[in-house]
């Protein structure tokens, strides 16, 4: 059933002389079909409403409240990345050859992880396994993986860096994405 709508039209102009012949402007084209990419922080937002079943203004004061006055980070609702022993036994002196991403747990985002992201990674990971931390629980051999921890958030947090840590990445990807309709 279709619903129709009472609306009313503005008034004609006085200007307005129904004799003239009309002056086409311009033609609209035939529609064409895009593909939709559902990506994006503005989509990542969305969805977030849509998960906590919040309005646009409660979303936005309570990412304020997270994240600070800054930028907006999108939540993350997976769980924490798992810490492999192999990451407990990493040599800060081969820190050329670690995953700077997967020590500080970024391993899913990889290059498209935030600013914000590596310092809240790096935080966490710090507070988990500093130093001084573990002396007090009776662990001293933990320094080395926490000068793995310090030297991936020396490397990603430097622009120039981390550029060059992402060139020669094994998973970053070394072609363009071709949409489908094209070449």
């Amino acid at each position: 059933m279709a619903t129709i709508l009472n609306c009313s039209l503005p008034p004609v102009p006085s200007s307005f002389d129904i004799s003239k012949p009309a002056v086409i402007k311009g033609s609209i084209a035939a529609p064409k079909k895009r593909d939709l990419e559902l990506l994006g922080p503005k989509f990542q937002a969305f969805v977030r409403r849509r998960f906590h079943n919040r309005t646009h203004s409660e979303d936005e004061k309570i990412q304020k409240d997270i994240y600070g006055s800054g930028d907006v980070e999108v939540e993350d609702f997976s769980d924490d990345e798992v810490e492999t022993p192999e990451l407990a036994r990493l040599d800060p002196r081969n820190w050329k050859e670690q995953d700077h991403y997967k020590v500080l747990g970024l391993s899913k985002y990889r290059y498209k992880a935030t600013s914000a992201k590596i310092k809240a990674a790096f935080h966490k990971k710090v507070l988990r396994h500093h130093p001084d931390k573990k002396a007090a629980a009776g662990n001293t051999n933990d320094d080395a993986f926490f000068k793995c921890i310090q030297k991936a958030h020396e490397i990603l947090t430097d622009p120039v860096k981390r550029r060059q840590f992402d060139s020669v990445d094994d998973y970053f990807p070394d072609t363009f994405p071709i949409r489908q309709g094209q070449g």
